[in-house]
């Protein structure tokens, strides 16, 4: 896969959220989720110092921690929780946490939340996923492309997306250590038939069994051209074993 190519989705949070060409990463076929599904999902949103707004998706994983990417990261931050229980306002963040060698971002709310939270897998033997397990990747976006390019086009759905998708063999050659500052070891990737992740869902989670063992870093501006690419969360759980107990967040 050419490298600028994944470059392109992975700085998606630098388009402004009024482009007339919106490249945020987005679910591409997709279902209306539950109303009793992914009531943890996050909406994040920065301003930079043009003024402008971009968007990422997150998780709440305690009643204080959003988990996201950190290339999502800007400025001043907000969340929206429980943003598929309809509007919601927007809370600023206090916090940010970045582990930029995963491409991971911590975001601290300034107050406990009672929404509902995600688990992250515990840190005793946790381990990527093997090829052909069933995940889950959810977010508000474009859900449809252009008939004959394939190219992934505008448009956004009224309810949040979900989708799901099997882990599958990334589109790395041999020699290729690092995806942008990532070693490709603690990256893994998902395909699935006429599915695929688009423009501005970088930073959501990906679900495993009812916990979250990935994050959305990137993909391919193509529908179903090459797998989206996450980020394993066990890597960095294995990286920093007490990271989970010393901000008190359960696993």
């Amino acid at each position: 896969m050419d490298p600028p190519t994944f470059l392109l989705l992975l700085l998606c949070v630098g388009i402004t959220v009024s482009s007339a060409v919106d490249l945020q990463k987005r679910i591409y076929g997709g279902r209306d989720c539950e109303q009793d599904e992914r009531k943890y999902h996050v909406q994040v949103i920065s301003e930079g110092v043009d003024g402008q707004q971009y968007r990422c998706g997150g998780s709440l994983i305690s009643d204080q921690w959003i988990l996201t990417a950190a290339h999502c990261e800007n400025n001043t931050m907000y969340a929206v929780l429980g943003v598929n229980q309809g509007p919601q306002p927007e809370v600023k963040i206090v916090e940010k946490i970045l582990y930029k060698d995963f491409d991971v971002m911590f975001l601290k709310l300034p107050e406990s939340t009672t929404y509902p939270i995600i688990s992250l897998p515990s840190t005793a033997g946790c381990q990527k996923l093997a090829k052909g397990e069933s995940v889950e990747v959810a977010g508000f976006g474009w859900c449809k492309a252009d008939k004959k390019t394939k190219l992934k086009v505008p448009s956004t759905p009224d309810k949040l997306q979900c989708v799901e998708l099997k882990v599958a063999k990334c589109p790395f050659g041999k020699m290729e250590k690092t995806f942008f500052g990532v070693e490709t070891d603690r990256l893994f990737c998902g395909t699935g038939p006429g599915k695929d992740t688009g423009p501005g869902d970088s930073g959501g989670g990906v679900v495993y069994k009812k916990m979250l063992y990935g994050v959305v870093m990137g993909g391919d501006d193509y529908v179903c051209n090459s797998p989206p690419i996450f980020i394993d969360i066990c890597a960095f759980l294995n990286k920093h074993p007490d990271f989970v107990k010393n901000h008190n967040i359960p696993n």
